[in-house]
């Protein structure tokens, strides 16, 4: 890109655009082509300078613009809600089976009790990528475990395992398809734009 022979040429190469914040710079762009603008690009023959400074300025905007949320993350918090639910739930259901007047249903219980205290107390406080592999183990654990699954059978908790293992899953391949979606956007950065505008 050429020069832009508006402002005294001593003020602009003064300026380190490279040391500017991304705001900074945008606003430093911005105040550039008003200036132009004021003078008019086409009497001072410098238009092709001036449309491709400001359709950097435009990339630049759309770059540092607040991205818009997508439809997927109200879905994954709808699920994430899900999850826990089941998951608080299914611990409920644990606590009251310990109380139980039965030594054989209490004893299940206290099993599944301590299995769930490996993973924690509040696994659905865990950020989502950390519940998820935790659950992921859990409901593995209790699927493969031959004691943990005869405590689930005798305590009658399949539906609740099965809720939290569905939740999981259908939240696991939400997340999934919202962080390639995120990976597909533009890999184009304002630093790569300040290069091209020099």
């Amino acid at each position: 890109m050429g020069k832009i022979p508006v402002m005294n040429n001593r003020i602009i190469s003064s300026i380190k655009t490279g040391n500017l914040r991304k705001g900074e710079f945008l606003q430093f762009l911005d105040d550039i082509l008003a200036v132009v603008a004021s003078k008019g690009p086409a009497r001072l023959e410098v238009q092709k300078q001036y449309d491709e400074l400001k359709t950097i300025c435009n990339s630049i905007g759309l770059l540092t613009r607040k991205p818009k949320r997508s439809a997927i993350t109200a879905r994954l918090k709808e699920l994430d809600l899900r999850r826990d639910d089941a998951l608080i739930g299914f611990r409920g259901m644990v606590h009251g089976y310990t109380l139980h007047s039965d030594p054989d249903i209490s004893k299940a219980a206290t099993l599944l009790k301590d299995e769930l205290a490996i993973f924690g107390k509040t696994i659905y406080r865990d950020n989502y990528q950390s519940e998820t592999a935790k659950l992921r183990k859990m409901l593995s654990n209790w699927g493969t475990k031959p004691l943990l699954v005869a405590a689930i059978t005798q305590l009658n908790l399949q539906a609740w395992a099965s809720e939290l293992k569905a939740a999981n899953e259908l939240f696991n391949s939400q997340y999934v398809e919202r962080a390639s979606q995120k990976g597909a956007a533009s890999n184009i950065t304002v630093k790569q734009i300040r290069l091209q505008s020099r």
